[in-house]
């Protein structure tokens, strides 16, 4: 699976924004380096969370209510996915 683009709303750490993914024209890069920040981290945690989907949130070894800027407003994650045939299913 590659992340082709992740945006998210009230992150504690990252606030608001979108994950810069590397491109070179119609290519993305095979890895992105994240900083060793709690930013950075968070940005892992987020893409855990939202890959894994339901059943990998309980099991993931950090509270996710820890990623909420305020527990009173939702966390919002938007990514886009390309698959990588013919290993993975939509």
């Amino acid at each position: 699976m590659y992340i082709l683009q992740m945006s998210f709303r009230s992150a504690r750490h990252k606030g608001s924004g979108d994950l810069p993914i590397p491109r070179t024209g119609n290519r993305i890069a095979k890895w992105t380096i994240l900083d060793e920040s709690p930013r950075g981290l968070e940005s892992l945690r987020l893409m855990a969370a939202v890959c894994g989907g339901t059943e990998v949130v309980p099991r993931l070894d950090f509270n996710f209510r820890t990623l909420f800027l305020n527990p009173d407003q939702q966390l919002q994650v938007e990514l886009a996915l390309e698959l990588f045939s013919p290993y993975e299913k939509g």
